[in-house]
């Protein structure tokens, strides 16, 4: 079986199931997927795992979760892995604003704030802030590898592409439970393929 390295102070082998190794084995062939999965089939590992194998070919990796309570799982897990930047949204959102305000000295979030709508909600205004950096740094992924899909706001995604490389060919996996939309979103991916299904609970 496939193994992915995470733990707690040191990194430790936990070992895949085997429906989750045939799809690590499967996602080789499949440069832009989505992947499926209830509380407890693995989501996040496989996402992880995939991210690491991207960025040890040398692919410059974005790996970015919703949930701000994954943040030191993040730093412990993946802090020294070369080509691999790994965020939850709001560090992904603070790291190109800061780094935008530092080259045009303003405040960037808050000049988005004042072009968008009266009243529109911060995880929107967040995504536009985003997508807009792309237009003022040069730098790009290579691959993005995205857990908790169910959570990002539809403009995120936008923002997503525009981080890309090249947006219609660069490895772009989607991770997500649509029944563990914490947030209640309606979520219309932006990769137009068929699903991989999880459907073993290793948590249980």
């Amino acid at each position: 079986l496939a193994q992915v390295l995470v733990g707690e102070h040191q990194q430790q082998d936990i070992d895949l199931t085997r429906q989750q190794a045939d799809v690590v084995r499967g996602l080789i062939l499949h440069p832009r997927a989505l992947i499926a999965g209830g509380a407890g089939t693995g989501k996040t590992l496989i996402a992880l795992y995939k991210a690491k194998e991207l960025a040890k070919t040398g692919l410059k990796t974005l790996f970015v979760c919703y949930n701000r309570a994954l943040s030191d799982f993040l730093h412990r897990n993946c802090h020294d892995v070369a080509n691999l930047d790994a965020y939850t949204w709001d560090m992904l959102v603070s790291r190109r604003a800061g780094a935008v305000e530092k080259e045009l000295k303003v405040s960037f979030l808050e000049k988005i704030r004042k072009e968008r709508p009266v009243g529109e909600a911060d995880e929107v205004i967040q995504s536009y802030a985003v997508a807009r950096s792309t237009e003022l740094l040069p730098f790009r992924y290579q691959a993005i590898v995205i857990d908790e899909g169910q959570d990002f706001p539809k403009p995120a995604f936008l923002a997503f592409r525009k981080l890309l490389e090249d947006p219609q060919q660069s490895p772009w996996y989607i991770f997500y439970d649509s029944n563990q939309a914490i947030y209640q979103r309606t979520t219309e991916y932006p990769l137009h393929v068929r699903p991989y299904l999880l459907t073993r609970n290793c948590r249980n």
